[in-house]
């Protein structure tokens, strides 16, 4: 299981940004499904984890995924603000094509 997968990857050194890869698949696939509250949850392992690896890319993702849950949640104030940080994020670890996709997805009215 992913569980059992995350626990043996969590005893490798170095192993944080595969772990937060993982949690996000599961993540992705939580917010599709619009199980928002396990989502949640697992986007605040993915976030500590992300955060641990130094990867920006991935905590940008994770943002991303946090602000697409907080729209499902009907939290349009909040997704926002999570689209910007996003945006942000990706802006400074050199992720133009990202950040560029948050900042759209930041303020629906203009798309």
């Amino acid at each position: 299981t992913l569980r059992h997968a995350s626990e043996i990857l969590a005893t490798m050194p170095g192993m944080d940004a595969a772990l937060a890869a993982a949690e996000l698949e599961l993540v992705e696939v939580l917010v599709q499904l619009g199980d928002t509250e396990h989502a949640d949850e697992r986007l605040l392992v993915a976030q500590s984890r992300a955060r641990a690896s130094g990867a920006g890319s991935l905590v940008a993702r994770v943002s991303g995924l946090r602000a697409a849950a907080r729209a499902l949640a009907g939290d349009a104030t909040g997704a926002a603000n999570l689209y910007r940080e996003a945006a942000d994020i990706a802006s400074e670890a050199g992720d133009a094509r990202a950040a560029d996709s948050f900042r759209q997805k930041s303020n629906p009215r203009a798309a």
